[in-house]
């Protein structure tokens, strides 16, 4: 996606659409040309918290104008698609998208996908395997109130005694560059500090976005961290957020700036009606395949072993017990699994090169690994 402001695009609108059903692939140099098309789509049927992301500059996608898209990038030489998320589309018209999908390709690997998703994806042939969990939150009931809450209420409480204040505001209003020196700030932190995440997490984009709102925490005047919270759609209305990006330089302090930005930002979006807020993907979390889903045994000892002994590449365990504060299976907050799903055989020989497109570059993580332990 072009880094323009898109709330200043013409919007056609979904109806005139519905007249005609394009099929097509559209290579990653042609998105500007079709975010007319993906809009509409995106705002009527984007109700995961990876929707938005699809978005995001170098994807491909396969569009089917009169019912919805697939997100994707091509690995393996370009034969082989990983597919972002859910198919952006009504669900009863998912099986139908996916299908004509796989005339053109035979093999695709969908990657986060949703329990309705592994559903229609394991009537027709593919081999499902848990990759991880997503905790969410239901504005309206969640709250810090109760003994479970104590923990994050002390945050809250730190917080305020250190004069830490949150306000909303636009990148423009804030501007482009202090928010990368945050940024700057964060990644230095980190064991790659080159680089940041992507396709599974949409790259920041410094500037003004369609229904994208940011958070910015302030201490003595100064910018000390921000959130940017992308939207969560359903039937043409925004019903929630994601925080995508948390960037905050929290040394020093005994409370995470993060987490206080998100407090402030449920408030907001909990007078303003909404819904929902995605706390993200806990990768490689309580993976256990308990036999669901047909599944690749060897696929699921990886991913364990990785969880367990590969947190110097990655802090699984440290994400996953963070979002565990919010106490899942409490009153307003649950825990869903998280799926990827593949035509047999596995490709297992297509790892590297799944984790490289998400910005992850193994020997560099390594490499930063033992830095860290110098």
């Amino acid at each position: 996606m072009n880094q323009t402001n898109l709330a200043n695009i013409a919007l056609p609108s979904t109806e005139s659409l519905s007249n005609s059903a394009v099929l097509s692939v559209v290579p990653a140099d042609r998105n500007a040309t079709i975010i007319d098309q993906r809009l509409p789509l995106l705002k009527k049927y984007g109700s995961t918290f990876l929707s938005y992301s699809s978005l995001q500059k170098g994807l491909d996608y396969y569009m089917q104008s009169d019912c919805g898209y697939i997100p994707y990038s091509l690995v393996n030489k370009g034969g082989v698609p990983i597919c972002l998320g859910d198919p952006i589309c009504a669900e009863d018209r998912s099986h139908e998208l996916i299908k004509n999908f796989l005339a053109k390709y035979s093999h695709p690997i969908f990657f986060h996908v949703s329990k309705n998703l592994a559903d229609i994806l394991d009537s027709m042939g593919f081999s499902i395997n848990e990759i991880g969990t997503e905790v969410i939150l239901d504005m309206q009931r969640f709250s810090l109130v109760g003994n479970k809450m104590r923990f994050l209420r002390k945050q809250v409480n730190k917080s305020k005694k250190d004069g830490l204040v949150v306000k909303e505001q636009l990148c423009s209003e804030v501007g482009a560059d202090t928010l990368r020196a945050i940024s700057q700030r964060w990644l230095r932190k980190k064991i790659v500090r080159s680089h940041e995440l992507s396709f599974i997490v949409r790259p920041v984009v410094y500037t003004d976005e369609m229904d994208v709102r940011i958070f910015v925490a302030y201490k003595n005047d100064e910018p000390v961290g921000f959130n940017v919270f992308d939207p969560i759609y359903r039937s043409g209305q925004i019903i929630g957020y994601v925080p995508n990006h948390l960037r905050a330089n929290n040394e020093g302090n005994n409370y995470s700036i993060q987490d206080i930005i998100i407090f402030e930002a449920i408030h907001k979006f909990k007078e303003e009606g909404k819904e929902i807020m995605s706390l993200g993907f806990c990768p490689l979390h309580k993976v256990n395949d308990s036999g669901e889903f047909r599944h690749s045994r060897l696929l699921k000892g990886l991913l364990q072993f990785a969880y367990e002994h590969a947190n110097y590449l990655y802090k699984f365990k440290a994400l996953a017990f963070h979002k565990s504060r919010y106490r899942p299976g409490s009153d307003g907050c649950k825990e869903e699994k998280v799926y990827c799903a593949y035509k047999d055989p596995i490709p297992l020989g297509l790892l590297p090169e799944i984790i490289n497109l998400m910005g992850i570059n193994l020997f560099e993580q390594i490499a930063g690994a033992c830095r860290q332990l110098d």
